[in-house]
């Protein structure tokens, strides 16, 4: 009885070791693949502000849009992971469910508009209100339905109806329903549809692709949510998703902050941030030249350190406003770095912000401890730099 026992905590042992390592292989195939989408997707976004030739932006635009489905994917496979751990949360904000909606139609608009699909998109006026939840979870939910209805709509229509309710002062809920004219799904199917790698049918990933992540994460992104998804769907007539969240409740100053903050962002696209003075210690050549690009689009110049120790090095005879640190780098890593500066009178005052592929739960409680609040997660925007100057630049 005792060695049996025995064996079964080396077994278990085992069974968790082989957990750890596979989790720690998918967070760093994720990092690699959002290093080179953050060259991609950066440089697309960079050339779309330079030229004005029709057919080249079409190009973009559609460069733009496969990079957003592979990283949509990248997350799925990371967040599944995480999910397994118990280690799937939220990053709570303000935003407009609205915004966010049209955002994920205009980045899929292309692949509908090539299988000549329209997307039908109403929702009622509380819709634009502001909430608070987790906005790229959100999205990654709106991404993976409408991701589904067009792969399984070879042709006719989708039909995105959303709306708000507010509960009370604490509690709003989003309905959203996703209806297609697509393939339809059978009844007897309906029921394994939101378990992970399950497809309605074998032949699903050989005909439509697919990783059989997506309802499977979505159910537990609405779980997390405080809600839940179902389906009604029939064979060769289409099908109906329908997601149900409850998000918290935004107070009068909470919205008047957000509103502010919006107007300050719109009023400083063109501004030059005078005299702010940057350092990027980045190790990746190809989004070093990403960063200084959409920097200078902004008027602004920075310096580079290709790793933490060279950082320290130039610390030491100049003092910049603002740090973007990358965290994964040779020599010495990014945190290894942003604690020596944090730990020094002479540096300590400077800002720093994480600006890097490998951003979870571990990372933001890392970097809280050293007082480093701000993020940017690669792939990211030209407006996601400007978010981060606003705030430094004074």
């Amino acid at each position: 009885m005792k060695a049996s026992t025995h064996e079964l905590i080396e077994k278990n042992n085992e069974l968790e070791l082989a957990n750890e390592a596979k989790n720690l292989f998918l967070a760093n195939v994720s990092h690699e693949y959002r290093t080179p989408l953050n060259a991609i997707i950066g440089f697309t976004e960079l050339a779309t502000k330079e030229t004005s030739d029709l057919p080249t932006l079409d190009y973009l635009a559609k460069i733009n849009d496969a990079s957003n489905i592979l990283l949509s994917t990248v997350n799925d496979v990371l967040d599944f992971s995480k999910m397994q751990a118990g280690q799937l949360d939220l990053d709570l904000k303000v935003f407009k469910p609205s915004d966010v909606t049209a955002s994920v139609i205009g980045m899929l608009s292309h692949l509908a508009s090539e299988k000549s699909i329209t997307i039908q998109y109403q929702h009622d006026a509380n819709y634009k209100s502001w909430v608070e939840g987790d906005e790229l979870r959100f999205k990654q939910i709106l991404i993976n339905l409408l991701n589904n209805a067009l792969k399984f709509t070879p042709k006719g229509s989708i039909h995105l109806d959303c709306k708000c309710v507010e509960i009370n002062d604490n509690a709003t809920e989003l309905t959203i329903k996703v209806r297609d004219t697509g393939i339809g799904i059978k009844e007897e199917d309906q029921q394994r549809l939101f378990n992970a790698f399950a497809q309605a049918q074998s032949s699903t990933t050989r005909n439509y692709g697919g990783t059989g992540l997506g309802l499977s994460i979505v159910k537990q992104l609405c779980i997390l949510m405080g809600g839940g998804i179902s389906v009604t769907s029939q064979e060769n007539v289409g099908s109906e998703f329908t997601v149900v969240l409850k998000l918290k409740g935004v107070t009068a100053e909470q919205v008047a902050l957000q509103e502010n903050s919006v107007e300050s962002d719109a009023g400083q696209q063109g501004h030059h941030f005078q005299g702010m003075r940057v350092l990027v210690v980045e190790d990746n050549k190809i989004n070093q030249i990403v960063v200084q690009k959409h920097l200078r689009n902004l008027g602004l110049d920075c310096d580079f350190a290709n790793d933490g120790q060279q950082a320290l090095e130039y610390l030491k005879a100049q003092q910049p406003d603002l740090i973007l640190m990358d965290l994964q780098m040779p020599v010495m890593d990014g945190f290894t770095a942003s604690a020596h500066i944090k730990n020094d009178e002479a540096l300590k005052h400077i800002s720093i912000v994480i600006l890097s592929a490998s951003v979870g739960k571990e990372e933001k409680q890392q970097a809280a401890r050293l007082g480093i609040e701000d993020f940017i997660h690669k792939p990211y925007q030209q407006s996601d730099l400007v978010r981060v100057l606003n705030k430094y630049a004074s």
